[in-house]
């Protein structure tokens, strides 16, 4: 019911219906006071100053028209969001979607190239929150208000796209990207009937042997698909182990998540984690790593593959061995 129905003055009439009328009135006089209060809600809310996943704030005159994304994620993220075409220069590692590899290249790792990034008059830049020196976030901003990305669990990728889109890009587009992989977490986490049945070892790095911790994203997808990382209880975030102590964690499943292909000619690293184990081998299942090391939306498709071969192994390792059946 519009405004101006709602403003229509009821006729005179006596009787039953004058109460219903009564009533009709007053459900149109708080649907009025809704639709005033609504666009001061809005107008409060979009006044709120907006801040990074470290709580700093961006220090934003308007809209950003010229973004610069110095890491790979926060590209996707920006894309995914709407945002693709305020985007004027990516990182080098920065791969996807394609769009993204037709932009300019600033380096970033190990530090920005700041040059670079003054020439490309940036209104807003993107970088990741690990490795970034106090002194580096500075030097940044003083070219541009600074966005520290680091969504740490999959729920905060929907609400980095809400933001995103609301900041930089097409809000309606991001919502549904957000809703779209909510949506998706959430059927994976009901499929985890096996919760910290199957232990669980990522390879993030093989020479030296580097694996992460459950303070990682990668250590809150292995818990949501219901598996225990063995050394998910470790303080940092990543870390460096020798074969030995991974040996004794005694993993079930080994997931591959550096680029190495299990199927490589000669077997490795297959016939390293499998031939030279001593016991049980654990199964071994390649992620690329971009699907599981990149906090995007992309995210989902690795996660899913894991909760895949998490549920494997628990159910292989539910059926009763095979017997011979009194053949020789």
């Amino acid at each position: 019911m519009g405004i101006a129905r709602c403003l229509w003055v009821l006729p005179r009439g006596v009787g039953f219906r004058l109460k219903a009328r009564v009533v009709s009135r007053l459900a149109c006089l708080s649907a009025i006071a809704l639709l005033l209060t609504v666009p001061f809600a809005q107008a409060a809310q979009r006044s709120r100053p907006a801040s990074d996943d470290q709580g700093q704030a961006l220090g934003l005159t308007g809209r950003p028209e010229r973004i610069v994304s110095l890491a790979p994620h926060a590209t996707e993220l920006l894309f995914a969001a709407g945002a693709g075409g305020r985007v004027v220069a990516v990182d080098p590692a920065s791969d996807f979607p394609p769009e993204a590899s037709q932009l300019p290249r600033i380096a970033a790792w190990p530090r920005p190239d700041l040059e670079a990034l003054r020439a490309a008059a940036p209104d807003l830049v993107l970088v990741w929150g690990a490795g970034l020196r106090p002194e580096l976030r500075e030097a940044i901003a003083r070219i541009a208000p600074v966005w520290v990305s680091e969504p740490s669990t999959l729920e905060a990728i929907p609400h980095t796209l809400r933001r995103l889109g609301q900041l930089a890009g097409d809000a309606q587009r991001a919502e549904l990207e957000a809703d779209q992989f909510a949506q998706r977490l959430a059927s994976l986490r009901a499929g985890a009937s096996h919760a910290g049945r199957v232990r669980v070892f990522y390879q993030a790095w093989a020479r030296p042997l580097v694996t992460v911790s459950n303070r990682d994203l990668i250590g809150d997808a292995i818990r949501l698909c219901g598996g225990q990382n063995v050394f998910g209880h470790e303080g940092a975030a990543a870390r460096q182990i020798d074969h030995e102590a991974l040996r004794a964690a005694r993993p079930q499943l080994v997931v591959l998540g550096d680029g190495s292909n299990p199927q490589a000619p000669g077997g490795e690293p297959l016939a390293r984690w499998q031939s030279r184990w001593v016991g049980t081998p654990p199964a071994v299942v390649a992620i690329p790593p971009d699907l599981l090391q990149r906090p995007s939306p992309r995210v989902i498709d690795g996660v899913q593959r894991l909760c895949a071969a998490i549920r494997s192994v628990a159910e292989a390792s539910e059926r009763p061995p095979l017997r011979s059946a009194g053949l020789p």
